[in-house]
């Protein structure tokens, strides 16, 4: 449950969610400003929650000497309280952090190589150590580290459930946390591993077949 992720800052770091344009990130910021103190806001109430039951528990049952089924007992109700919890933090970062997401897509997320003017690209395409492309090379290195991440997590679940490799909600959005990625994008990845494996199964290698042996008839001399 350590591993559970409910910063917004740490999600638009891991997908990448900001341009080299600061006037952007600035704009950006401010789209999803309301996004984020409702989302910091609802977090503290179902924590207090929370803490509240815990506290009641701890109130009517203060620590003392009780039969081991009691404290079983309050041990597994503490626990449910915190599962529940966790739940309801899980659904609703899914749902927050897929708008953020979509805001981005939507408002910001433009291709850097159509945005540039034909002066800066022929400047990038001339000179190989362009602040451009060492950006670019950098985006795409830091990308593919946080991709390997994520597939590892992902293949985890999927393994472990090949059988029925169709997760319910409540896996998505825990693997979004564990993953820092929107429920969205965890979908997007079980969709296309499911399709991957279903073409993997469906295309067995032609086999060639045998060729008959053919004895050739020698005709003998007379």
């Amino acid at each position: 449950m350590k591993n559970l992720n409910f910063s917004v800052d740490d999600f638009l770091k891991e997908q990448d969610l900001h341009t080299p344009d600061e006037k952007k990130n600035q704009y950006f910021e401010s789209l999803i400003l309301p996004l984020r103190e409702s989302f910091e806001m609802e977090i503290k109430k179902i924590e207090e929650e929370f803490n509240f039951r815990k506290n009641q528990i701890i109130n009517v049952f203060p620590p003392g000497s009780y039969p081991k089924e009691v404290e079983t007992f309050l041990l597994f109700h503490i626990k449910y309280n915190e599962l529940s919890c966790l739940k309801v933090k899980c659904g609703l970062r899914a749902r927050v952090f897929d708008q953020i997401q979509n805001v981005f897509n939507q408002n910001i997320n433009i291709d850097s190589n159509a945005s540039m003017t034909a002066a800066a690209a022929a400047a990038a395409a001339a000179n190989s150590t362009s602040p451009i492309i060492a950006s670019n090379i950098n985006k795409q290195h830091s990308l593919g580290k946080k991709k390997r991440k994520v597939d590892i997590n992902l293949n985890r679940w999927y393994e472990a459930n090949n059988n029925q490799p169709y997760p319910m909600y409540s896996d998505k959005i825990f693997l979004a946390s564990i993953s820092k990625i929107s429920k969205t994008k965890v979908e997007e990845w079980m969709g296309n591993k499911r399709t991957r494996i279903k073409k993997k199964t469906q295309t067995t290698p032609n086999s060639k077949k045998p060729k008959k042996e053919t004895t050739k008839k020698v005709s003998k001399k007379k």
